[in-house]
């Protein structure tokens, strides 16, 4: 049986390992092309450029390309803003200090949140957005800017935004496509219903009306 101060242990080393691995990978990519790396990949997880990324999808996209765009600003901005909140609420400092927002990481959070919504639209490059979005948590640990945990938030944020933000998306053309087809059918079997009718109150008016003779013709 796991007990309080076996959970209590863990924890201590999994924080004492969050708080070392900053150092450590910058260590071991110093000096290297991650220098310059790193700080062009960290942009991709910028607020501004995913917005502009998906404003130029709206602007020069198909109509369903335009829906995932509107759909991108809106999960953007709500898990941009809970990102914040969380931000001042835990207060953590972050790996060089200088300020208390670390947890979580706001460029993996929205960064994972446009990679799973884009690869929603564009199903074979899910992938490659993803591991883009990595990348960008990756580089925030490179560059000293978040600890590991914060990363790991940002992605669990950021992916649970997008997957409601799609699964909302998803369910409301589903009841206006059920809505429809429910109309058309109401629609057929009015029009059956009054064909019916018709063609009874034409059968009626021939039963109904006078036979005329050759002779009654002229």
């Amino acid at each position: 049986m796991v007990t309080l101060h076996t959970w209590q242990a863990w924890a201590s080393v999994i924080m004492a390992l969050d708080a070392r691995l900053p150092s450590v990978v910058h260590g071991l990519g110093n000096g290297t092309i991650l220098d310059v790396l790193m700080p062009v990949v960290t942009e991709l997880g910028n607020g501004i450029v995913l917005l502009g990324l998906a404003i130029a999808m709206y602007a020069a996209g198909d109509e369903r390309t335009r829906r995932y765009a509107r759909l991108a600003v809106g999960a953007f901005a709500v898990v941009g803003l809970a990102s914040q909140l969380a931000k001042h609420v835990v207060g953590r400092e972050r790996p060089l200090g200088g300020s208390f927002d670390s947890f979580p990481s706001g460029h993996t959070t929205e960064a994972f949140c446009m990679s799973w919504i884009w690869g929603d639209r564009w199903r074979t490059l899910r992938a490659p957005f993803v591991c883009l979005a990595a990348l960008v948590g990756f580089s925030r640990v490179y560059l000293m800017a978040h600890y590991p945990l914060d990363v790991v938030a940002g992605m669990a944020l950021g992916l649970a935004g997008a997957a409601v933000a799609l699964a909302v998306a998803h369910r409301t053309p589903l009841k206006a496509e059920a809505t429809g087809l429910a109309t058309c059918r109401e629609l057929q079997s009015y029009r059956g219903s009054l064909t019916e009718t018709l063609e009874s109150q034409n059968d009626g008016h021939r039963r109904n009306a006078p036979s005329v003779t050759p002779g009654q013709e002229r």
